[in-house]
């Protein structure tokens, strides 16, 4: 399963960042994100002041154990996958029950969910699956290695977090 170790690196990574990238993107428009919580998810008023701090605050621990702590990137990921899988459930349900949903994912404040982001999530975790199935491939990469595979991973965290204007831009080409 050594095949795997290079791109265990790269899912690691960009699960991370992602998760860096959505805690940053909900913390610069925390308001926004407290109003969505109660708006597209019903939450209350108090509900969504306590969630909304817990929720960044989990996205940032696990980035980052995700990006700085190799050894127990296993959990974390595992942890993570939790978290998509349910997150995404939700999405898909109240997508499907309303037609349209506003989550603050990425700081998009203004634009709703769609399909594009509910693939994004599937893909995350098809790829966290693929980590977690080939796990016991990872091993610590040297210094140079880890550098490339970060900057491999961050230009995919890139794709993965705008997602929707990708997916906008390729089906305008057709």
């Amino acid at each position: 399963m050594t095949e795997f170790m290079y791109f265990n690196e790269i899912i690691r990574f960009s699960i991370g960042i992602m998760l860096l990238v959505a805690a940053y993107s909900k913390t610069i428009g925390f308001q926004q994100f407290i109003e969505t919580l109660a708006s597209s998810f019903h939450f209350n008023k108090a509900l969504s002041l306590a969630f909304a701090p817990l929720l960044i605050a989990v996205e940032y621990a696990l980035g980052i154990i995700l990006i700085a702590v190799p050894e127990i990137s296993y959990w974390a990921v595992s942890a993570t996958l939790i978290m998509f899988v349910s997150f995404t459930l939700i999405l898909a349900f109240m997508l499907f029950r309303d037609g349209v949903v506003k989550c603050n994912c990425f700081g998009a404040e203004d634009r709703p969910v769609s399909i594009a982001d509910i693939a994004r999530n599937l893909i995350c975790i098809l790829a966290m699956g693929l980590y977690l199935f080939s796990a016991n491939s990872t091993t610590i990469q040297p210094i140079e290695s880890q550098v490339l595979l970060f900057v491999i991973a961050t230009s995919i965290a890139f794709i993965l977090v705008n997602f929707h204007q990708v997916i906008s831009v390729l089906t305008k080409s057709e």
